[in-house]
C-alpha cells in the first residue's frame, strides 16, 4: 500500500497472551503465543490432518465455516496451504486481494475488516505492515484473526510446520544445535522461529548475516532470558561443522533502506551451494527454507538430500489445518472417525 497504517502505541512491544491450550475463537498472532501445551496439543493433530490430506478423506471437520483470506502481499504456499487445508476438511474459503477491496476507493483498513468479518467466520490476514494485525484484532468484535505474516515482524504458522518437519527428521526439537543465516532483521519467518524455539529447552541458535541484517543484541538477551542460546558469528567460516540444522532466509530487497545501493551486496553472502556443503555440512544436517528461493541456495543443492523443502511445504499444510480446526473448537480426540 502506499499509504501507511497509523501505528498503535507500544505496538513493537505487542504480544497477545499465550495460548495455553485454549484455541477456540483466539486471534493467532505471533510464535511466542505458543507454549508447550498448545504445541502438543496440535502435534497430535498433525498425523490425522496428514491422514486426510494424503487420502483425500471427506471431511466435515469445517463443515459450515467461512474463512476469509484476505492477502495485501503475493503469496503461493501460505494462501494455497490454508484454501486448500481448509477446504480438506470441509470448510469454505473467500479469498480477496488488495486490488479488488473498496479500499482503492478509499475505504479505510479498519472499515475494510469490519465488512469483511460481517461476511465470514475467521480472517487470514497477509499485510506488508507489522501494525496491519493488531489493527485488525483491535477491530475485529466477532471473528479471530489468524497472521499469515505481518511485514517483517512475524510468520507464527509458518514455523508451525517447520517444528513439525524437525521433529519427523530429528526425532526432537529440544537440545538442538542450529544457523539461522542471511536477512535476519527483515525475516518475519526468522523472528518466529526464535520465539517457537525458546518453546523447547537446551536450544542453541547460530546466525550468520551481513551486519546491518543481523539479530539485535536487545532480543539475544531476551532470548536468553527464555532459554534461548543465540551466538553471533562474525565470519562465514565460524560455523560449526556439526550443527543439526541450517536455516537460510532470503534478503528482503523490499524492505531494505537503500535496496539499489545494499541488495546485490546483502544477497552475494552466504551462498547453499556444493562447495558450502562440503565445508559445513554433515551427515545429520538437514536445510531449512521457508521460500521462494533466490540465489541463496543453487538450483543442484535444493535436490540435495540434506534439504527438507518437500516436507516443510506439507507440514505447514497440515499444521494449518490441525490450527483451524482448534481455533474453529472443532477438536475431537478422534476427530477423523467423528467428522467423517
Amino acid at each position: 500500500m502506499e499509504r501507511g497504517l497509523p501505528t498503535p502505541p507500544e505496538a513493537s512491544e505487542f504480544r497477545p497472551e499465550k495460548l495455553n491450550g485454549e484455541f477456540k475463537g483466539k486471534d493467532i498472532y505471533s510464535g511466542d503465543q505458543f507454549d508447550l501445551k498448545s504445541f502438543n496439543i496440535i502435534s497430535e493433530l498433525i498425523p490425522q490432518m496428514e491422514y486426510i490430506a494424503k487420502n483425500a478423506i471427506d471431511s466435515r471437520i469445517l463443515g459450515g465455516t467461512m474463512t476469509a483470506l484476505l492477502f495485501y502481499e503475493a503469496s503461493t504456499r501460505t494462501k494455497l496451504s490454508f484454501d486448500t487445508g481448509i477446504k480438506q476438511l470441509g470448510g469454505q474459503t473467500t479469498t480477496e486481494y488488495t486490488q479488488a477491496l473498496s479500499e482503492a476507493k478509499g475505504e479505510s483498513f479498519e472499515g475494510t475488516i469490519k465488512n469483511i468479518e460481517a461476511y465470514c467466520d475467521a480472517i487470514v490476514l497477509r499485510h506488508p505492515e507489522a501494525s496491519a494485525i493488531q489493527i485488525a484484532m483491535d477491530t475485529a468484535k466477532h471473528v479471530p484473526i489468524i497472521n499469515g505474516g505481518n511485514g517483517p515482524n512475524q510468520h507464527p504458522t509458518q514455523v508451525l510446520g517447520d517444528l513439525f518437519t524437525m521433529k519427523k527428521h530429528k526425532g526432537r526439537i529440544e537440545g538442538l544445535r542450529g544457523l539461522v543465516a542471511r536477512d535476519i532483521l527483515n525475516s518475519r519467518t526468522a523472528h518466529s522461529f526464535f520465539d517457537e524455539m525458546a518453546i523447547f529447552p537446551n536450544n542453541t541458535i547460530y546466525t550468520i548475516a551481513p551486519e546491518e541484517l543481523q539479530i539485535q543484541e536487545s532480543d539475544i538477551e531476551k532470548y536468553r532470558k527464555r532459554g534461548l542460546t543465540i551466538i553471533k558469528l562474525n565470519e562465514e567460516s565460524d560455523i560449526p561443522r556439526d550443527l543439526d540444522y541450517h536455516y537460510i532466509n532470503r534478503v528482503q530487497k523490499a524492505r531494505l533502506k537503500n535496496p539499489e545501493r545494499d541488495f546485490d551486496r546483502f544477497d552475494s553472502q552466504t551462498i547453499v551451494d556444493d562447495d558450502y556443503l562440503d565445508k559445513y555440512g554433515n551427515d545429520k544436517l538437514i536445510v531449512f527454507h521457508a521460500q521462494p528461493i533466490g540465489r541463496e541456495i543453487t538450483r543442484e543443492v535444493q535436490k540435495d538430500p540434506h534439504m527438507v523443502l518437500d516436507d516443510q511445504v506439507r507440514y505447514c499444510q497440515y499444521a494449518r489445518m490441525a490450527l483451524m480446526a482448534l481455533v474453529f473448537g472443532r477438536k475431537n480426540p478422534n476427530v477423523i472417525e467423528y467428522h467423517i
